[in-house]
């Protein structure tokens, strides 16, 4: 347990498309909330990721 939890201190290394990455959440996020009584949890991701993508997005054409 010990090693999972400093394991995840460290970063991964940067590969692939940031913006697909963030923007395939953002999919996923939105059907997540089409389901009745979506958990707060979940809005709260989406809006998150939304930020992501479109943080992702602007770096990738400045």
């Amino acid at each position: 347990m010990l090693e999972t939890c400093s394991a995840a201190h460290h970063r991964m290394p940067n590969t692939g498309d940031p913006t697909r990455y963030w923007t395939t959440l953002v999919t996923a996020g939105e059907l997540l909330t089409t389901t009745p009584n979506p958990d707060t949890r979940i809005k709260f991701a989406l809006l998150r990721c939304r930020t992501h993508a479109t943080q992702a997005a602007q770096a990738a054409h400045p």
